[in-house]
């Protein structure tokens, strides 16, 4: 402060700095004209700035030990900000962010990584993609996916989607899922120009639902790309290092996720034909191992069903009867134990109905339209806050005929019929195995 400074100027000052030190700053300020003062005077004054601002974010970055202020702690801010009107002050900064990166610990490393992706600083981003924490990883492709937004071509990023496929065959589920998701943001986004190879092979490392929204409207169009994911999906039964598509679970995503639910059993009848013009041995015995399975679960479901109908007196030769059943069914389920004791739950139930509304599942008359308003009851006399309400809800697939039903069957055979020339190579072998 410059001595002999006039007494009103003085006191104007005392006075924005006493009311700015009084206030808490909060993140609408930055929308007010003092914000838009603070950027026009960081342009204008950059180079006179620039050393006292370098040192002040590089303390924040090396010196984490050190007891820091408030503002310290928001340096990460500080620098987007700064970024956004005056990038040049920060020529000296953004290396040091590798000292982030490296950190031992992890919400270091994932701060910086949020950083660097807006920063589209990918050269470094990229180093995280393989970083030991999931989470960090995790990170890594989301910010991935805001570069590639704003570059689109070039070597950058074919870069970014190198380093994204990578990730597909990542070995934690959480991290190939938000790999797919992104892929899937990032080919709609540019479906135009955006390699088909990468779709590919991201199916080989996990599935996806994307292409059955091509036919949610009803218009049935067939995509040869999309029509071979099934087969890609479904010989994943074997890897036993995949749980997530061991068969219990993979008939899950087969009756739920393969179409919209709106989709018609003609309509799907049209993609399944296509669908086996991809399946070979392999594809068949996986299919058949998913409909085997199926079938024991509902086969010990009715016989269960129908000794509790029978309401003999309770007894331990009949309780011993119920685990019985009960320890069968859940082989069925990924957690076996865990769906024992579900078994064990859903038993003591006394509305009558819940388990009429299984037996009507069952029922092979069943139409897709009755199925799911069966299941829709079944699940409501359940609730939503009981806690076996997840584990009903997957039971109720497993129990109806969701994945094929009498009306498939009949569409399959009727356009098999009407188009046997054609589709014999293939269609067959469809009807010999669903018959």
């Amino acid at each position: 402060m410059k001595q002999g400074l006039q007494q009103s100027v003085y006191q104007a000052i005392q006075s924005i700095v006493t009311q700015l030190l009084n206030e808490k700053v909060t993140q609408p300020i930055v929308d007010d004209p003092s914000h838009k003062l603070a950027v026009d005077i960081i342009k204008n004054c950059a180079e006179k700035l620039e050393p006292a601002i370098c040192i002040f974010l590089s303390s924040c970055i090396f010196e984490k030990d050190v007891p820091v202020n408030e503002l310290k702690k928001l340096h990460h801010k500080v620098i987007l900000e700064i970024f956004q009107c005056a990038p040049q002050m920060l020529l000296a900064v953004i290396p040091n962010l590798t000292h982030e990166l490296l950190s031992d610990q992890v919400d270091i490393r994932l701060e910086a990584v949020h950083l660097i992706g807006k920063l589209l600083a990918f050269s470094n981003l990229r180093l995280r993609f393989s970083d030991k924490s999931a989470e960090v990883r995790i990170a890594a492709i989301n910010a991935a996916k805001v570069c590639y937004m704003n570059v689109l071509s070039g070597n950058e990023a074919q870069e970014i989607l190198k380093s994204l496929e990578g990730r597909l065959l990542d070995f934690d589920d959480k991290v190939r899922l938000q790999a797919v998701h992104t892929v899937c943001d990032l080919a709609k986004s540019n479906l135009g120009s955006f390699p088909t190879e990468m779709i590919l092979k991201q199916l080989q490392g996990y599935e996806t639902k994307d292409y059955c929204e091509k036919c949610s409207k009803g218009t049935a169009t067939i995509n040869t790309h999309y029509e071979q994911i099934p087969a890609k999906l479904i010989v994943l039964c074997f890897d036993k290092d995949i749980e997530s598509f061991r068969p219990q679970n993979m008939e899950l995503i087969f009756a739920e996720e393969l179409f919209p639910s709106s989709l018609s059993p003609k309509e799907r009848a049209t993609h399944w034909i296509e669908f086996f013009s991809h399946f070979k041995q392999e594809h068949i015995k996986a299919l058949n191992t998913i409909f085997s399975q199926k079938r024991r679960l509902q086969l010990e479901m009715q016989a269960y069903l129908s000794l509790r109908a029978k309401k003999a007196e309770p007894s331990e030769e009949m309780r011993k009867k119920f685990c019985g059943f009960f320890r069968k069914m859940s082989t069925s389920f990924a957690d076996t134990s865990k769906a024992e004791e579900c078994f064990e739950t859903l038993h003591q139930m006394k509305d009558n109905n819940i388990f009429k509304d299984l037996v009507d599942l069952m029922n092979e008359e069943t139409t897709y339209a009755t199925c799911r308003m069966t299941r829709d009851s079944f699940l409501k006399r359940i609730g939503n806050k009981h806690p076996i309400y997840n584990f009903c809800k997957v039971l109720s697939i497993k129990c109806s005929h969701s994945i094929f039903n009498w009306e498939m069957i009949c569409a399959i055979l009727e356009s098999h019929l009407s188009c046997r020339n054609e589709l014999i190579s293939y269609s067959e072998p469809a009807c010999v195995l669903l018959l």
